[in-house]
């Protein structure tokens, strides 16, 4: 009895001396209630104090309840907001409807170097057929003066990340397996000069690898796990190197894909990361100074970090939570005011540890310096 009471005891202390090992979460921006499903962020490129966010605000619908499709409506408008490194949070831009859907769903968004700011308006939701975009929001002094409509004709448009003067695009569904039978998913590139002003772009569906396209850089394979879940392609970062990086949030598998010297194309691709314990890869971020790429891990409840080598590592993690201490459902992260912060997207797909959108909605921090140190680098 004293040698299995001794056996529960260690255990306890080991179990808590793992979690003591990860960083401490505190809340760094309780949202307005306006906001309760954000999602895509990015800091602008000239002023390091300044913070975009997105809030698509797919949930709740106009009943309160976690439910989002065609014949529901939403309960608040899908908006753009400043966020302050002390996280006080301003409207900056109230999205228009798509024409068809009635909706948008803003998600991922990036700023160019005209200053602008580029967003991926995920239809998918509400319609299946091709109808998700990419916005330009127009900025003057700070202020967003015009919503322009650049690129239609994607499945699922999620991560959006700008470089060296081309949009890198995910679209997480394409609805078409490869002979496998394994669900595909793809990465656009597009060169911001071809964004003229009165030009919209319309991308050709995907039918097979010899028939897309011709601003497709690569795809990739969804291989379900325990959720059954087959979306694919979702958050995007490049290393130091110039490699892409893209996760799948069905599977958690991280690709790593090389590029040609134009950054248009993949001259080939591989699974850089295949491992049990990450069955889900939404929203990542690269850390430049260390050469380590940040991601969420939206079916853990968890910030996790890897190499360009394969190593990885968990940052925080927690169980289910209402936002106001840990994370809930990061979908993605960001080194801002010289803390990793973390968006809690809140709404739950099956097998999720996050049960269900609730109050409050928020932003979560977590320590830069703790991070790095739980890590390490390529040799």
């Amino acid at each position: 009895m004293k040698r299995t009471m001794l056996m529960v005891l260690l255990g306890a202390m080991m179990l808590s001396m793992g979690c003591a090992d990860l960083a401490e979460t505190k809340a760094f921006s309780i949202l307005p209630t306006w906001c309760p499903n954000p999602d895509g962020v990015t800091v602008d490129r000239d002023n390091p104090k300044v913070m975009y966010l997105n809030s698509p605000n797919f949930v709740p619908n106009d009943k309160g309840k976690q439910a989002c499709g065609p014949g529901e409506k939403k309960k608040f408008r899908a908006v753009l907001c400043k966020v302050t490194p002390s996280g006080k949070v301003t409207k900056l831009w109230n999205y228009k409807p798509h024409p068809k859907t009635g909706f948008s769903g803003p998600m991922a968004i990036d700023q160019g170097p005209d200053g602008n700011l580029y967003t991926a308006d995920n239809q998918y939701f509400y319609a299946k057929n091709n109808q998700s975009r990419i916005l330009r929001v127009v900025m003057k002094n700070g202020k967003a003066i015009r919503e322009d409509v650049v690129a239609t004709g994607l499945k699922l448009s999620n991560a959006i990340l700008i470089r060296n003067g081309k949009l890198y695009v995910s679209d997480t569904f394409l609805d078409v397996n490869n002979k496998e039978g394994l669900h595909l998913s793809a990465i656009y590139c597009f060169d911001l000069k071809e964004f003229t002003p009165g030009k919209c772009i319309k991308v050709a569906p995907y039918k097979s690898a010899t028939k897309h396209d011709p601003h497709l850089l690569g795809t990739m394979t969804t291989r379900p796990r325990s959720r059954g879940d087959i979306a694919g392609a979702d958050g995007i970062a490049f290393d130091k190197q110039g490699r892409l990086y893209c996760g799948a949030f069905g599977d958690g598998r991280i690709w790593q894909f090389v590029l040609n010297k134009s950054g248009t194309k993949a001259v080939s691709s591989k699974v850089l990361i295949d491992d049990p314990k990450i069955q889900c890869c939404d929203g990542m971020r690269a850390d430049p100074a260390r050469n380590i790429i940040y991601f969420c891990d939206s079916q853990a409840n968890a910030i996790k970090a890897f190499t360009p080598c394969g190593k990885w590592w968990t940052v925080a993690q927690n169980g289910d939570n209402d936002g106001s201490t840990g994370l809930d459902q990061p979908a993605e992260v960001i080194i801002f005011a010289g803390k990793i912060i973390a968006v809690n997207f809140d709404f739950s797909f099956p097998g999720l540890v996050n049960t269900g959108n609730d109050a409050p909605s928020s932003l979560t921090e977590m320590s830069l310096e703790k991070a790095r140190e739980l890590g390490g680098q390529c040799k």
